[in-house]
């Protein structure tokens, strides 16, 4: 097997072991999802996507983002949520879009920088959020009540070559707590065995009364 090959393998095999165990740490009070499996043009486009992707290599995907996506937004696109809440934003170029983003309930403000993602040829709708802020922890937490997850996928470390990503929004070690407003989150469980993910469960009460538990994927090599 040629090292492309390789590569591809080890890739759908990493997605085929994270979506496993996604499954297994489904809590049972989120609404029932219909799991839907992928069709043939959507194996032959995740394919062709895999393909382009060996081609080119890292660099050329940095050359392309830099030259074709960095700063490219949809016409007429509305973005009125994320000028309203400069304080919220972690990023001035990354744009919260009016017409997808999660509106939070309540009379603490509807707003934080999150949008579900929805549509073929994905499979599952998600949320993309960025790393929260300090002062946007509260709000990242109302989410995750809110939306009913199960699961959370960060994809960076809290910080990278000196510079902050994102805040510990979440407890790390098995036993400790974190308190945001209303909220404490309760790290029950820590497995570092892989190398690459840490796995954390973590079980979250709301003024004091168990309202969730879900599991916490870090993937400290993304």
């Amino acid at each position: 097997m040629n090292h492309k090959g390789l590569i591809k393998k080890m890739m759908v095999r990493e997605m085929e072991q994270v979506a496993h165990k996604a499954s297994m740490f489904r809590r049972a009070s989120c609404p029932e999802v219909k799991i839907e499996h992928p069709s043939d043009e959507q194996k032959e486009r995740f394919n062709h996507f895999i393909a382009e992707i060996l081609v080119v290599g890292i660099d050329g995907l940095l050359k392309d983002y830099e030259t074709e996506l960095k700063g490219y937004y949809t016409p007429n696109i509305r973005r009125t949520a994320f000028d309203r809440n400069p304080n919220k934003n972690r990023y001035k170029d990354v744009v919260c879009l009016d017409h997808s983003r999660v509106v939070l309930q309540g009379k603490e403000g509807d707003y934080i920088h999150a949008n579900h993602v929805r549509g073929e040829p994905l499979i599952n709708n998600f949320i993309c959020t960025q790393g929260p802020l300090a002062s946007t922890c509260v709000d990242f937490w109302r989410m995750v009540v809110q939306e009913h997850v199960g699961n959370i996928f960060m994809l960076c470390q809290v910080e990278e070559l000196g510079k902050k990503k994102s805040e510990q929004y979440w407890p790390n070690v098995a036993g400790a707590q974190k308190v945001y407003g209303a909220y404490t989150i309760h790290c029950t469980a820590v497995d570092s065995s892989d190398k690459r993910i840490v796995h954390t469960s973590l079980r979250v009460e709301e003024n004091g009364k168990e309202v969730c538990s879900l599991k916490h994927y870090q993937w400290i090599d993304w």
